[in-house]
This record gives structure tokens, C-alpha cells and sequence, in this order.
């Protein structure tokens, strides 16, 4: 996701909320987070649920358009241009991958 949004040359941010992660994504994150700067871990030591870790993630948020991704990437990075793109004369887009 880093090298498409680099490619096109675009202002972008991407915030990784880790709340209690037992599994090593957190020094995963933090490693890459060395060498892209547009890469922001927000590390948590209890679990936060799903919906405080979107709103921690929302609440740093700093970009005209705010997507909210699940860690499995389930939109392909074209595809996700495509929504943001179609964004701009809209309030609301929603993408799904059972749609």
C-alpha cells in the first residue's frame, strides 16, 4: 500500500492502531515505521475492541478522506484510489468486499 500511494505521488497517512498485540505485529510495525514516515503505529497495552481502535485511529487522523481498512487489506490499492477519487463529490463512500 506504501509504494502504490508513493507511486502516484499523493499526501497520505496510514495509522496502525495495535492494541495489546501478542503476536509480534507491533515490532513489525514499528520496524517499518523506521523507513516510511508516512506510517503511524499507535501502540496500546490492552485491548481497545474494534471500535476504540477505530476511534483512536480517527482521532489522529490529520487527511481530508479518512478510510478505515481491516488488517487483511481487503480492497485492492487500484481499487481503493478509485473510491477515494469518486470521493470528492460525495460525503460518504463505503466499499465492501462482499459487495
Amino acid at each position: 500500500m506504501i509504494s502504490f500511494f508513493d507511486e502516484r505521488a499523493v499526501e497520505y497517512e496510514i495509522i496502525v492502531v495495535m492494541d495489546g498485540c501478542d503476536d509480534g505485529t507491533d515490532k513489525i510495525v514499528l520496524r517499518m515505521a523506521k523507513y516510511h514516515d508516512r506510517l503511524i503505529p499507535l501502540s496500546y497495552p490492552r485491548k481497545l475492541g474494534k471500535g476504540g481502535a477505530l476511534i483512536k485511529g480517527f482521532q489522529h487522523a490529520r487527511g481530508e478522506y479518512l478510510v478505515m481498512l481491516d488488517a487483511d487489506n481487503p480492497i485492492p490499492s487500484v481499487d481503493l484510489f478509485r473510491l477515494i477519487r469518486e470521493a470528492e463529490d460525495c460525503g460518504l463512500v463505503i466499499g465492501s468486499r462482499y459487495v
